[in-house]
């Protein structure tokens, strides 16, 4: 009998610190820390259904390649997240999500699709549950967590799929936030996506045609960073206000400055919203003295620059709480 548990999810618009929280969570022996399973998947919404479906079918949804844009990008080693060792894979489980758990995550793999394949019909919500339990019990871990990137976007269908999810909210200020994003190919391209399809998203992906799509002008391209700060906020616009939906007691805040200036007391709440039960002291203390400043501060830009982010963030800094400052 796979593990039973209300899935617990972090959700960011991504480059907010969420994969350092998910290594941490990756330290505790009895979590198990997943990490980048639905980053752009081409059927989410299929994926995120709410109608039953045997789970041969499931799997088989679960096996549609990645889009083919970022594919190509991300095939340059230039996506810093993904082992050297699965540039090759199209599947994010064998790409990033079974790769940072074990070595030899083929036959991890293999093990989970007979598991799906011996399913019987079943909604998608108790598909990845009971998945993401097999898992777990397989490794010998007691609580499961999962994190993908920019996965705010996927709250819409997420609410209507798991109305019993716990929800770990990471955030972080988002004129830093898009300062890092626009250093990272994954949301340049984004950018790029919703310039040839305003329809597009993290949850309703509209990749690049394959003959649209020059590489060397993408490395080129120049994007304003006022356009990272519109997506970053229109991001936590529409976030929060589906965050607002759920109840109090089912999701936890947790700011990316905090886990840095606090971060014993930050993980043992953490940890205590994730399951009370489990230790967190140790753990807490291992985590905090491998942490260090991030690299980069918005504060450095020149004038024009910070006047221009702020000004596309103002919004969502305001929701957050973030105080806006004078760019001299």
């Amino acid at each position: 009998m796979s593990i039973q548990q209300p899935p617990i999810l972090i959700v960011s618009t991504g480059r907010c610190g969420s994969t350092l929280l998910s290594q941490l969570l990756r330290e505790h022996d009895d979590v198990l820390s997943l990490s980048e399973f639905w980053p752009n998947r081409v059927n989410l919404p299929q994926l995120f259904a709410t109608e039953p479906i045997c789970g041969s079918d499931y799997w088989q949804l679960l096996s549609v390649p990645m889009a083919g844009d970022i594919y190509r990008i991300a095939l340059g080693g230039k996506i810093s997240q993904v082992p050297k060792r699965t540039l090759h894979e199209r599947n994010y489980m064998r790409r990033i999500a079974l790769p940072s758990l074990v070595d030899d995550y083929e036959s991890l793999f293999r093990e989970i699709e007979l598991f799906m394949q011996a399913r019987p019909t079943a909604r998608p919500a108790e598909h990845v549950k009971a998945m993401f339990g097999f898992i777990a019990e397989r490794l010998g871990k007691q609580v499961w967590v999962e994190r993908t990137g920019a996965s705010i976007e996927y709250l819409p269908l997420w609410l209507k799929m798991w109305p019993e999810m716990k929800v770990v909210h990471m955030y972080r200020d988002g004129r830093n936030t898009a300062l890092s994003m626009s250093k990272h190919h994954a949301f340049r391209l984004m950018i790029m996506r919703a310039e040839a399809d305003p329809e597009s998203s993290w949850l309703h992906i509209r990749p690049l045609p394959d003959d649209t799509l020059d590489l060397d002008a993408f490395y080129a391209r120049e994007i304003p960073l006022a356009s990272f700060g519109r997506l970053w906020n229109r991001m936590i616009c529409e976030g929060v206000a589906h965050l607002r939906q759920l109840p109090a007691a089912q999701q936890h805040w947790l700011r990316y400055e905090d886990l840095l200036a606090a971060p014993e007391r930050t993980l043992s709440e953490l940890l205590a919203f994730i399951d009370p039960m489990l230790p967190a002291r140790e753990w807490a203390e291992r985590c905090a003295r491998s942490l260090h400043p991030p690299r980069n501060d918005w504060r450095a830009l020149d004038p024009a620059q910070r006047r221009e982010l702020q000004a596309a963030c103002r919004e969502g800094l305001n929701i957050l709480g973030y105080k806006e400052e004078e760019a001299a």
